[in-house]
Parts: structure tokens; C-alpha cells; sequence
């Protein structure tokens, strides 16, 4: 189970009158716009592990200096984005990345024409091997996955993002249980 389109506060605040937080521990993903993360409620922040925060990367310069504490980030293109190329807040990701308060990310999910086997312009697979660089000093993995293809944060579930939580919980499941197998002998 996967919570999307959740697209401004007042959504989340609906929610919350249905006990959201609850639900939270359960869901296997949750999909939220990187503005979230700066009013998120406790149950929100207690679980960001789970959350892929999405982000289009033309408005990357509006994110960057306010996020840095979350774990998964898509980095959405978007046909104004692939029009204009502003290809300076691609070098803004990349001190973001850098930044040493920046400690927490895992994993960043690009759209596959960011791939550098694709045939995208010289100055854009350069920006992007900037961006590849800046992830593997911090260990953070690069995923390419198709992305949203309209605007509108959540409206394709990351396939591998859910998988990826699916392990994790089986990973914590048998761990636990393990643990219960070694202390009751």
C-alpha cells in the first residue's frame, strides 16, 4: 500500500483527521513533494526511510538550501524543463549533495533520458556526471527510472522504490525475527 497525490497542506492536514499517522507505519511507500519535509508532523519525519520526496528539477533552486534531511529523492523532468535545459540547478543538486550537513540521502531516482548512454546534449550528460560523481562520494545510489510524464507530484509509483521497501521490510522482519529465535534459547 502506497500513499500519492498528496499535493498540498491542506491535504496532509485532511488526512491527519483520519489518523494518517496509524496508517504511516504500515504503508510500504509514500510519495510527497519535497516541500513537505520543512512542516512535516512528527509521524512524517519518524519515517522517512519510507517516503520518496519528488522534486522537479526546475525548481531544484527553491529546494536546495531548505532540504537535508530526507532519504530518497526523484528528481523529475518535465517538458519545460527539457525545453529551457537550465542546467545551473543540476550544479546546485551537485552542492547539495556536497554539502556536509547534507548526510542522510540514499538514494536519487533521475529520469532514464539523464542516463549517460542516452543521446542528450554534451553540456547536460556533463552536468549529470557532475551529479554521478557528487553521489558516489556519498555513497549515494543513482537510480533511472521513467518519472511522471505530467505535472503532478506522485503519478507514477516507483516501481523499484517499492521494491526496494518490500526488501527492507522482509530484511527487518527476518532480523527480528532471528533475534527472537536467539534469545529464547
Amino acid at each position: 500500500m502506497a500513499i500519492t497525490e498528496i499535493l498540498n497542506e491542506p491535504d496532509l492536514t485532511r488526512l491527519d483527521k483520519y489518523k494518517l499517522s496509524e496508517l504511516v507505519p504500515q504503508l510500504k511507500s509514500i510519495y510527497l513533494a519535497w516541500s513537505f519535509l520543512r512542516n512535516a508532523p512528527h509521524y512524517i519525519r519518524n519515517h522517512l526511510d519510507k517516503i520518496l520526496f519528488e522534486c522537479y528539477r526546475f525548481d531544484f533552486g527553491n529546494f536546495a538550501p531548505h532540504q537535508l534531511s530526507m532519504h530518497h529523492l526523484r528528481l523529475i523532468e518535465s517538458s519545460y524543463t527539457q525545453v529551457k535545459h537550465p542546467l545551473h540547478q543540476l550544479e546546485e543538486l551537485v552542492r547539495w549533495i556536497q554539502d556536509p550537513r547534507q548526510s542522510t540521502l540514499r538514494s536519487l531516482y533521475l529520469d532514464p533520458a539523464l542516463h549517460p548512454t542516452t543521446k542528450a546534449s554534451l553540456e547536460l550528460m556533463e552536468a549529470m556526471g557532475r551529479v554521478r560523481e557528487a553521489c558516489e562520494a556519498k555513497r549515494i545510489e543513482v537510480i533511472y527510472e521513467v518519472q511522471p510524464s505530467e505535472m503532478g507530484f506522485g503519478a507514477v509509483l516507483s516501481e523499484e522504490f517499492c521494491r526496494r521497501q518490500r526488501e527492507s521490510r522482509r530484511l527487518e522482519a527476518d532480523q527480528t525475527a532471528s533475534g527472537a529465535q536467539e534469545t529464547s534459547y
